[in-house]
């Protein structure tokens, strides 16, 4: 995913209507290193 935006890390929150805990889920999530998960079923067939 690539996110690109012309405002300056600090003013974010007013992007995101100056929600301030939704702009910290939102960069969690972002940056976050992803993990994957195997399932133990196989496909049969």
């Amino acid at each position: 995913m690539i996110l690109i935006s012309n405002l300056p890390f600090p003013q974010w929150a007013t992007a995101l209507a100056d929600d301030t805990t939704l702009t910290a889920a939102l960069m969690d999530r972002l940056l976050t290193t992803p993990t994957s998960c195997r399932s133990p079923v196989t496909a049969t067939g």
